[in-house]
């Protein structure tokens, strides 16, 4: 099966090709205007794996910054479409755990996404919510720093500044950036137990 993969971190879209658990397509691209692009990268994919080829599209839907978010679910949802191929889908939480517990066998930490400068969302497990799990309001780093005291757990993220590493540094919090090696090819494989599927390729969009 060859999967289609895209991601979004900040303002920059992650594509892979993944075939059989390899990744045989990785391309990261720097840019704010993808969708002025897409032309451009899918002619790039194609010359690597045939369009038609695809079995599977898989995008992470959020949260993350706004624009590139919508614009990576937007290129999913049509590419998906048009070739009328499987739409899959994870939010970026899952993906952060999903990459930590594959490459680092730990499954008891935070997982922190930002939003807009100097603004995060995070997810903990509440025991005193039915659903069990808990999203946080935007919040400043001073409250990420106070829940990571409470709940004594690691941090993970993929987007944090070196201004942002060098606060939690001084604040002794335990983290680990996995900025380097989130991509779209690694998401995608190390989440394939827990994908969900779009039956009418739209996919609701976590902000």
């Amino acid at each position: 099966m060859k999967t289609l993969c895209i991601t979004n971190l900040l303002s920059n879209l992650s594509f892979s090709v993944v075939q059989n658990n390899e990744i045989i397509i990785d391309l990261f691209v720097a840019t704010q205007n993808q969708i002025s692009n897409l032309s451009d990268i899918l002619g790039f994919i194609n010359n690597h794996v045939k369009l038609e080829e695809i079995d599977r599209v898989f995008v992470t839907n959020g949260p993350g910054y706004f624009t590139t978010v919508r614009t990576s679910c937007i290129v999913a949802q049509t590419i998906s479409f048009f070739l009328k191929k499987e739409l899959t889908f994870i939010d970026n939480f899952k993906a952060l755990k999903n990459i930590n517990k594959f490459l680092f066998k730990e499954t008891n930490v935070i997982p922190v996404v930002k939003i807009a400068s100097h603004r995060y969302r995070f997810k903990i497990n509440n025991p005193n919510n039915n659903s069990n799990n808990y999203h946080s309001e935007a919040s400043e780093i001073r409250e990420l720093i106070n829940v990571y005291h409470k709940e004594n757990k690691k941090i993970i993220f993929n987007d944090f500044s070196i201004k942002e590493l060098e606060i939690l540094e001084d604040e002794k919090v335990e983290f680990r950036d996995l900025s380097k090696i989130f991509r779209a090819g690694l998401v995608y494989m190390s989440s394939t137990q827990n994908l969900s599927i779009s039956n009418d390729y739209n996919i609701k969009i976590n902000y």
